[in-house]
């Protein structure tokens, strides 16, 4: 079985135990919802403030959700041995950390595709006036965020502290992330705002790649630690 294969066979079965359960991805929806809610009461503000504010009340709830599934991809592969079968089995482990992107980003994107609307229904924002920008940003950015997750997850697995641990790692080593779906963000919803949208553009491109490659080579040594 090919790389592909076993990264397709890794992603189906994840998605199946979700779907069969339903109980995280109802977490992550639920909760990006009554965070916008809470942002829109905490930032009832006028437009103008909004522009500065609109990016991160509406990245905060996305982030903050995806966060909730990284620390069940571990949780679920210990649960009755899975993980053991795993490192035994002649699987790829570089098509497992695929496998398990994958699955992570799907999952994001179902919020993204509730919360991002709601975002400009309740904070009652313009359309987006470069919504193609906007979509990339959002593409691009929950994939360096859910790549730079399951990575962590996995090298934090072996720690008693896993929920602690992950956060502390993620969030310094995501900032570069930040900064950049921050900006392009701005530039989408305010296209006056005068940036260089090719160098943050540039930028989230370079993370992503750079975070998915690693971890495709370093996987099969942090299952074993």
């Amino acid at each position: 079985m090919n790389f592909y294969k076993q990264t397709l066979l890794i992603l189906k079965r994840d998605l199946t135990i979700e779907f069969r359960q339903k109980s995280l991805l109802y977490s992550m929806v639920i909760f990006a919802l009554l965070f916008q809610v809470f942002l829109n009461i905490a930032f009832d503000t006028n437009l103008e403030a909004m522009q500065t504010l609109a990016p991160g009340v509406l990245w905060l709830p996305i982030l903050l959700s995806a966060m909730l599934g990284f620390n069940r991809i571990v949780a679920t592969e210990k649960e009755n041995g899975a993980l053991v079968g795993l490192l035994v089995s002649p699987l790829d482990k570089g098509a497992l950390y695929l496998g398990k992107l994958l699955g992570n980003l799907l999952l994001v994107f179902v919020v993204i595709a509730i919360s991002v609307p709601a975002f400009f229904m309740f904070v009652k924002q313009p359309y987006p006036q470069s919504l193609g920008l906007l979509i990339a940003t959002l593409v691009l950015g929950s994939w360096g965020f859910v790549a730079m997750g399951v990575f962590l997850a996995t090298l934090a697995q072996s720690s008693r502290i896993t929920e602690l641990l992950l956060p502390i790692m993620l969030f310094p080593l995501s900032i570069p992330l930040f900064l950049g779906i921050v900006q392009l963000t701005a530039m989408a919803l305010y296209p006056s705002v005068e940036m260089s949208q090719n160098l943050w553009l540039t930028l989230l491109v370079s993370y992503n790649v750079l975070f998915t490659i690693i971890p495709l080579f370093l996987f099969d040594y942090l299952l074993e630690v």
